[in-house]
């Protein structure tokens, strides 16, 4: 493929590792615009979320933040699409867990991270995880 086959750019907006992503946006900021085309930004927990998006129920997308927090976002498939139901956010892992409990379950937890928090998760969350 050539560049000037290219209709759009699509780049992850975060979270992730803050050099990464600025290398990253920078880049693709550039051939947007050196090529006179749109530039897409995708949230990386939206993206995750899709993996789960035949789940009936909340999907959760988990990135460890260290001490403690967590960067996540929870997602349900409404009238057939994808749909943020809690902003994605940066939080303590109890704080994003108490906001939980406010959303209709059973959850999906996703990422490679969620291992490492599954007893916090299990602990408030028990009866309705999948």
């Amino acid at each position: 493929m050539k560049p000037k086959e290219l209709d759009r750019i699509a780049v992850a907006q975060g979270p992730g590792s803050y050099t990464g992503v600025r290398m990253a946006v920078t880049t693709a900021k550039t051939l947007a615009w050196s090529l006179n085309i749109p530039l897409v930004s995708i949230s990386t927990l939206e993206l995750m979320a899709q993996s789960g998006k035949y789940f009936h129920g909340t999907i959760v997308p988990l990135i460890d933040a260290r001490r403690q927090t967590v960067f996540a976002g929870a997602y349900q498939r409404i009238d057939g699409e994808l749909k943020g139901v809690l902003p994605d956010k940066h939080a303590s892992l109890s704080e994003w867990l108490n906001e939980l409990e406010n959303v209709d379950g059973p959850f999906l937890f996703i990422g490679e991270d969620v291992e490492m928090y599954q007893t916090m998760i299990k602990k408030f969350l028990a009866s309705e995880l999948w």
